[in-house]
């Protein structure tokens, strides 16, 4: 089965094709950041607080991710 070029497709098929297009680019990148985010959680260097207690603390790079510029997140 051939697909129908854009000139024989209608207004709305046209449409929904664009939509899904951007779904898709949506949906690799998601895949691309998680993929990487998931890299820089491999590289987490445990330190030890004034308490004892070892927190984690988070890449700069998933700061970038969620689009912040302060400092390491502990949990």
């Amino acid at each position: 089965m051939v697909a129908p070029s854009n000139s024989e497709l209608t207004a709305d098929q046209q449409q929904f094709n664009q939509l899904a297009a951007i779904l898709a680019m949506g949906v690799r990148r998601y895949h691309q950041r998680l993929k990487r985010s998931e890299s820089l959680l491999e590289k987490e260097v445990p330190e030890i607080s004034p308490d004892g207690a070892a927190h984690r603390i988070l890449s700069y790079g998933v700061f970038q991710y969620f689009g912040t510029t302060f400092g390491p997140l502990y949990f």
